[in-house]
């Protein structure tokens, strides 16, 4: 029977690091937000928030790639291994985002959510097309 104290491990990692992003991109937009309103100094503040949720984040990350032995979606490495992993992972979410995603908006009736998400697949293709121009200048 395997251990069951890595895979709660991992568990809580991957929870920390999806709460630590989900602060970060919050706390830009309420940063850009309190920008157009006129509130620079409070936007400056909600960016520093940012960046120091986008450093737990990279923590959390960091953690999560040491338990798994550096690899299965968490791989970090020198850049090429880091574009390459980059690519795949646009690539998931791309067939992710407007394969199953769209077709489930669609098929619930939400279409502006489907034609976004099928938006979000085309800016990852464009991710890959742009790291793929990248990855052939490191070799």
């Amino acid at each position: 029977m395997a251990d069951p104290k890595p895979q709660a491990a991992e568990h809580a990692l991957k929870r920390a690091l999806a709460m630590a992003a989900e602060a970060h991109i919050r706390y830009l937009g309420r940063a850009h937000t309190a920008d157009l309103e006129g509130y620079p100094e409070v936007g400056t503040q909600f960016r520093s928030l940012a960046k120091r949720q986008a450093t737990e984040a990279r923590a959390h990350l960091e953690r999560l790639q040491r338990l798994r032995g550096g690899h299965e979606g968490a791989r970090m490495g020198d850049t090429e291994a880091n574009v390459a992993s980059a690519i795949e992972e646009a690539r998931t979410a791309e067939a992710l985002l407007a394969g199953t995603l769209a077709s489930e908006a669609g098929a619930a009736g939400e279409e502006d959510l489907a034609a976004w998400l099928k938006t979000c697949a085309e800016d990852a293709a464009a991710a890959v097309e742009a790291l793929e121009a990248r990855q052939g200048k490191l070799e």
